[in-house]
C-alpha cells in the first residue's frame, strides 16, 4: 500500500541500486570542506553505502553548482539544502529531477567575533552572513543586536562569512560549529547562542 513516504524509499533503493553499479559516484555542492552542504554529503555518501568510493566536487556558492550538473558530464548528482534561496532554479529546469531527498540537521549556528574585538551593540556594526541564515541574527543575539544598526555583508556561505571576520572586514559573522573549528585557531570566539535546524537536503541528477 502506498503511503505519504513510499515515494522516498523507492527514490533511496532506487539512488542506492545506481550508486552500488559505479566504481565511483561523484558529488557536487558548495564547499569548502566546513560548510553544512559538505557535512550533508558525508551524511548521504555514509547512508548510501560505505563500499562505494565517492569524490566531492566542491563550488564557491550554489549556481556554479547547477552549471556543473548541467555542463559537466563527470557529475553524477548535486546536493542542494531546501533552505537555498534559488533552489526552484534546480526543481525547475528541465534539465534537471529530484531524485532523492533526505533530513540532516546543520551543526549549530551561532555568532562569532575576534576575540580581542569589542564590540558596541549601540553602534552600528557589521555583520557577513549567507542569505539562508540573515534573518537568525536577532534571534542569535536575544533581540540585542539591532538590525536598522546593521550593515550586512552577503556571503556564499558560512564559511565565507567567518572569513570576513578573521580578515578585518566585519565585526561579526553568522557561521557554524564546523567553519569555527576550522579557523578556531584564529583568535575568534562565539558569543550569545547558538543553536541548528533540522534541514530536507535535496538531490539532483540530469534527466535521462
Amino acid at each position: 500500500m502506498q503511503t505519504i513516504v513510499s515515494p522516498f524509499i523507492e527514490q533511496f533503493e532506487t539512488i542506492k541500486d545506481a550508486c552500488s553499479h559505479k566504481s565511483k559516484v561523484i558529488l557536487g555542492t558548495m564547499g569548502p570542506e566546513s560548510t553544512s552542504s559538505v557535512q550533508a554529503a558525508k551524511y548521504f555518501c555514509k547512508g548510501i553505502g560505505s563500499d562505494i568510493q565517492y569524490e566531492f566536487k566542491l563550488y564557491s556558492d550554489f549556481m556554479q553548482v547547477l552549471d556543473g550538473i548541467k555542463g559537466e558530464e563527470s557529475i553524477d548528482f548535486v546536493l542542494v539544502p531546501s533552505a537555498y534561496e534559488r533552489i526552484t532554479d534546480f526543481f525547475w529546469d528541465a534539465k534537471l529531477e529530484n531524485c532523492m531527498s533526505f533530513v540532516f540537521p546543520t551543526p549549530k549556528y551561532g555568532l562569532v567575533c575576534l576575540e580581542n574585538k569589542q564590540i558596541d551593540f549601540s553602534d552600528y556594526i557589521s555583520i557577513a552572513t549567507c542569505p539562508a541564515v540573515e534573518h537568525i541574527m536577532g534571534e542569535l543575539s536575544d533581540g540585542i543586536i539591532d538590525e536598522d544598526k546593521v550593515k550586512k555583508i552577503i556571503t556564499p556561505s558560512t564559511t565565507a562569512a567567518l572569513e570576513e571576520v578573521v580578515k578585518g572586514y566585519a565585526d561579526l559573522a553568522i557561521t557554524n560549529e564546523t567553519s569555527f573549528d576550522y579557523y578556531k585557531d584564529k583568535g575568534i570566539k562565539f558569543i550569545f547562542k547558538q543553536y541548528n535546524a533540522e534541514i530536507v537536503w535535496c538531490l539532483f541528477k540530469r534527466r535521462g
